[in-house]
């Protein structure tokens, strides 16, 4: 083993466990926060929104990153359902949590507006419809990933959950998703 991929593995299992122990807890006081102060306030319902979404992707990217490289414990390798299901979740974790901290600003916007007719706009009723929205759209938005990961043997009799690479949607990720999402 070469001493960079021990060092590498190493920087992995510390740094990230402390990066999951306080964001995790960073997350869940913050969603303890948000939904104590009352979920009718449309800004603190979708920071509350954020701080699930950072949770569950805390969980399911960050905590089997560091057991994988750290502990040698493959939770992807569980099934092909989960191998499919992760990497949707992750994008649509990720893509949630953004859109929602944006909607936030935006619904700042709105409250702190002169004009009536924008203040008007900051509505819990509203918010939960547009945040249906899109959460079915990153939903839908994610299933390029789910049909494109699946569990592959590779030569040295490992089973590793991939991304099976398809030129169209590398091209897409790589010149749209990655950069401008």
């Amino acid at each position: 083993m070469s001493i960079y991929v021990i060092i590498q593995n190493q920087v992995t299992i510390y740094v990230g466990i402390l990066l999951f122990v306080t964001g995790v807890l960073g997350n869940f006081t913050n969603a303890c926060i948000f939904f104590k102060n009352n979920l009718q306030n449309p800004s603190t319902f979708l920071l509350f929104l954020v701080s699930c979404s950072n949770i569950i992707n805390m969980h399911a990217g960050l905590l089997i990153r560091v057991l994988t490289a750290g502990f040698n414990i493959d939770l992807t390798v569980l099934g092909v359902s989960w191998c499919k299901m992760r990497n949707s979740l992750l994008q649509l974790c990720v893509l949630t949590s953004l859109s929602c901290v944006c909607y936030a600003t935006v619904d700042q916007f709105f409250v702190s507006s002169n004009q009536e007719r924008w203040r008007r706009s900051s509505k819990i009723s509203i918010t939960i419809r547009v945040t249906c929205i899109l959460l079915l759209f990153w939903i839908l938005y994610s299933i390029p990933l789910s049909i494109l990961s699946n569990l592959v043997q590779i030569s040295d009799g490992r089973i590793p959950c991939i991304f099976i690479s398809n030129l169209g949607f590398t091209r897409y990720a790589s010149y749209f998703n990655l950069p401008i999402l």
